[in-house]
This record gives structure tokens, C-alpha cells and sequence, in this order.
């Protein structure tokens, strides 16, 4: 289920998984602080049935749940925000942000750098919805100024991704068959 990969991709950003695989393939014991789950703030773009279910799973692993729709929805402890007009809100302090948005003509491109400086710096990006809503060279921009630390993505512009594409060997973005 969607659902299913993107909390173990939250979670294995969450919880320094990459931190410990570099550290096992040294050889090297580096413990860093664990930051509980009950901390972060998680943000699902498209809160229909996926998104619903997946934000109803993030909550009740203890995550800070906010969900964006086009128009309200009641979801037991998630705040939905509807609308272009409560976007920016939605997005502020966001540390995960996952999207499950179908293709429309507003949802093009909408995982711009614009929309990457609104969430907390270092937040982390999973893209489950469609490849042409990831304005793909600004994730990289925003990775490499730190603004982002990350993504896992399973859809792209192009399908399949090609084999010279810079996500493929980019040490912070994590590349999932959809």
C-alpha cells in the first residue's frame, strides 16, 4: 500500500537510517540522538481516500498530522487545510511533506522551490502522486542549498526514469519503483 512506503520512508529519514547504513558500511559505531516521532510535523498533499488513510496511519504512529485539499474535510486528529488560500499555512514548519495529488493543471509543478522555502529547513520530500508535479531541478536546488535534506520518489517526469538521470546516484534522494 502507498500508505505503507511512505511512512517507512518517513520514517527511515525520521530516524537517521542513512546516518546508521553509512556507519555500517564503516564499520564505525556513531550513535546520534533519536528525535521522537510525537515531533514531527507531517504534511499530506491530497487527503482523499489514499491520503486519508495514510494521514489517519501517520497520526497514529504519534506524528503531527496536517492534511491540504481542495475543500475541508473532518479527519480525526489531522488539521485540514482546504483551498489555495490556506496552501502557504498548510506548508509552514512542515519537516515531512508527502504527496499523494492527482495530475491537474493546478497541481503542475506545485513541489516547486517556492514551495520547498515554506516548509522547515531540512524538511524531507516523498512523492507518491505524479511526476510532473516535482519541478525536478528545484529539489535538487533546494537539496543542495540544505533547505531540503531529501526525498524518496516513485514518480517522475519521465517514466522510466532514465539511466543517466542525476536522481539515480544522488546520495539523498532514495529512487522507488511506483
Amino acid at each position: 500500500a502507498l500508505s505503507h512506503w511512505a511512512i517507512l520512508a518517513a520514517l527511515d529519514f525520521w530516524r537517521d537510517a542513512k546516518h546508521y547504513r553509512s556507519c555500517q558500511a564503516l564499520a564505525k559505531w556513531e550513535p546520534i540522538g533519536q528525535r521522537p516521532a510525537s515531533g514531527a510535523k507531517v504534511g499530506i498533499m491530497g487527503i482523499g481516500a489514499i491520503g486519508g488513510l495514510m494521514a489517519r496511519r501517520f497520526a497514529a504512529l504519534g506524528f503531527d498530522v496536517r492534511g491540504w485539499a481542495r475543500s475541508p474535510r473532518l479527519i480525526d486528529n489531522v488539521i485540514v487545510f482546504a483551498g489555495a488560500d490556506e496552501f502557504a499555512t498548510f506548508l509552514e514548519g512542515l519537516e515531512i511533506l508527502v504527496s499523494v495529488l492527482p495530475l491537474t493543471p493546478e497541481t503542475k509543478g506545485i513541489m516547486n522551490l517556492d514551495m520547498f522555502n515554506k516548509l522547515a529547513k531540512g524538511a524531507y520530500i516523498i512523492n507518491g502522486g505524479r511526476g510532473p508535479q516535482l519541478v525536478e531541478d528545484d529539489l535538487l536546488h533546494a537539496i543542495g542549498s540544505g533547505q531540503i535534506a531529501g526525498a524518496a520518489l516513485d514518480v517522475f517526469e519521465n517514466e522510466p526514469l532514465p539511466s543517466s538521470h542525476a536522481f539515480w546516484a544522488h546520495p539523498s534522494i532514495t529512487v522507488w519503483p511506483h
